[in-house]
């Protein structure tokens, strides 16, 4: 899971909050859905590809209003992202070669392991640039919108 959080957003949502009393318009995605759907279309494109079930499973959400998670629910997304065995980022994957069955082959396969395929966390790295333009823009639209110049 990758998760964003805006430094002092509480603040920034109750004077906004303030002034959307005077607002004569509603803006239909926030910044922050802005930034949860860039997120999740890149790492959507970055992720490794078999039967599409993993990228399917890719999804934005939002736990509360000052937070936006973008989310994998694949069983398996750790694993691509990290790898496993001897490859495993952390240093931390079993260092001895393991067999599993294969239900795509029907067949018992011996492994040491998977490379990570990394996809969530190249998208945020890609998209910050974009998340800090699109959370300005929202925020002076909001301002302009209630008259704040």
């Amino acid at each position: 899971m990758i998760a964003f959080q805006v430094v002092g957003a509480q603040f920034i949502q109750a004077k906004l909050a303030a002034m959307a009393k005077f607002a004569t318009g509603a803006v239909q995605m926030t910044g922050l859905d802005q930034c949860a759907a860039l997120v999740t279309r890149r790492a959507k494109q970055k992720a490794p590809v078999d039967l599409g079930h993993l990228r399917s499973t890719i999804q934005p959400d939002r736990p509360n209003p000052n937070e936006a998670d973008v989310i994998s629910h694949a069983d398996y997304s750790i694993y691509q992202e990290f790898g496993t065995g001897i490859y495993a980022e952390n240093g931390e994957g079993r260092k001895t070669p393991w067999v599993y069955f294969n239900e795509k082959t029907g067949e018992f396969v011996k492994t040491k392991g998977n490379k990570p395929h990394p996809y969530m966390r190249p998208a945020m790295d890609e998209s910050k640039e974009e998340m800090e333009h699109i959370l300005g823009v929202t925020v002076i639209t909001a301002c302009h919108g209630v008259g704040i110049k």
